[in-house]
């Protein structure tokens, strides 16, 4: 899936310091929910969700005009049933509220009421004001109609961390958070953004803050999984080490190799697609952003050192890459037209067959319940229009790849 195994193979990686168990916590963690039918790219999510939520806003990279915080906004999307999203980000939950000192968000919570908590805890003398959130639901957390559009303004605000974070009650008075921090760890459905999502709120920076893992497909594992030594062993140790990296304080850096290896990345204009999906809200314009987020993770997974080597932003960059083809699919349905839903489920039952092809008729019986007969057309028009599938001989509808004309089903 990526080239996560790179971490921990070279030599000075290989020595465990002080206070930990683990050679890499996110291999293990890994392993730990091997035979659970959530997705690996799901866990592997939740695993760095979890240790950004261990080390909260004692860990940052210095930009000179503003600072990088370890904090992800990441939001776990699936068909419901499929790809068991919420139970990926329970176990990961799990774990996190075992480590003493970390403030978890309430799952159905106002703007006001996470600020108002925030300046609590300056209050009670806390350096920083760093909370997790673990949104099972994300729409609810994020409500409707005038609380989500407040909702969003906090969150966009809030990514960032800057520092004095206020607002003027008329109960309270001024609520302050000097050194706000938040991180956002969520599940949904597609049908619940196109749903319940505008397209106007899915172009601004809300959405290219956060990060859309996008799964579908079911991962059928151990039907009578045991509780056994191993996995007792296994969990304790990612709960003593996500302990000891709440522990870490300081600023992280990338050595020389890495700092050469991020310039020619970031200079590099061909890394922006030629196309660009506007639902993305702008993703790839901050993508350099999650990538020194993400290698800032990776390297607090391994050691305690702070520093972000080549390897890690190699790792970071296959992460981005394996979970970006899904971040479209999670915004489908989204936008003016009204058959986009019904474009990309065509496409993918003609693209199943391969080179088969499909007949009309089974086109037709299969979609009778969702399109007329000209609705239809007028998709699987638009398919040709983007040259995506193409017509054959004996009415077949089939990719447009396709070398020659399909065979008969």
């Amino acid at each position: 899936m990526t080239k996560i195994n790179q971490l921990g193979k070279t030599p000075k990686r290989l020595k465990i310091g002080p206070g930990r168990r683990l050679h890499n916590w996110l291999n293990t963690y890994i392993e730990f929910t091997d035979d659970n039918e959530a997705p690996t790219l799901f866990h592997m999510w939740c695993g760095l969700g979890a240790v950004s939520a261990a080390v909260g806003r004692q860990v940052w990279m210095d930009m000179k005009f503003f600072e990088v915080y370890s904090n992800l906004f990441m939001v776990l999307v699936a068909p419901p049933g499929t790809a068991r999203k919420t139970t990926a980000l329970k176990m990961a939950r799990r774990l996190v509220s075992k480590v003493p000192g970390i403030h978890l968000c309430p799952q159905e919570v106002s703007p006001q009421a996470i600020l108002k908590r925030m300046s609590e805890m300056h209050t009670d003398g806390e350096e920083h004001q760093s909370m997790a959130a673990y949104s099972l639901e994300f729409g609810t957390l994020l409500g409707k109609g005038p609380r989500q559009d407040a909702m969003i303004d906090f969150l966009t605000d809030v990514f960032d961390c800057n520092p004095d974070f206020d607002k003027e009650t008329i109960g309270r008075g001024k609520e302050l958070a000097p050194k706000p921090w938040f991180s956002l760890n969520g599940a949904t459905q597609p049908s619940w953004i196109k749903d319940h999502m505008s397209p106007s709120a899915l172009e601004t920076g809300f959405v290219s803050r956060i990060l859309w893992i996008y799964a579908d497909e079911r991962k059928l594992s151990n039907p009578l999984p045991e509780t056994d030594e191993r996995f007792l062993t296994m969990q304790k140790d990612l709960i003593n080490d996500l302990s000891h990296i709440s522990t870490l304080q300081g600023k992280a850096a990338l050595d020389a190799g890495a700092r050469e290896f991020y310039i020619a990345w970031y200079m590099d204009d061909s890394r922006f697609p030629k196309s660009i999906d506007t639902r993305m809200g702008n993703y790839y314009e901050r993508k350099h952003i999650h990538l020194l987020k993400v290698a800032m993770l990776l390297s607090l997974t391994m050691d305690d050192s702070l520093i972000i080597t080549t390897v890690h932003l190699e790792v970071a960059l296959s992460l981005l890459g394996d979970m970006e083809p899904g971040m479209h699919k999670s915004f489908t349905g989204v936008g003016k037209n009204t058959y986009s839903t019904d474009v990309e489920r065509l496409y993918a039952q003609i693209t199943e067959r391969g080179g088969k092809g499909v007949h009309y008729a089974e086109i037709v019986a299969a979609n009778f319940h969702a399109l007329t007969k000209d609705e239809l057309d007028r998709v699987l028009g638009h398919l040709m229009a983007m040259q995506r599938i193409q017509l054959y001989p004996g009415n077949y509808y089939g990719l447009r790849t396709a070398p020659k004309r399909p065979a008969t089903i």
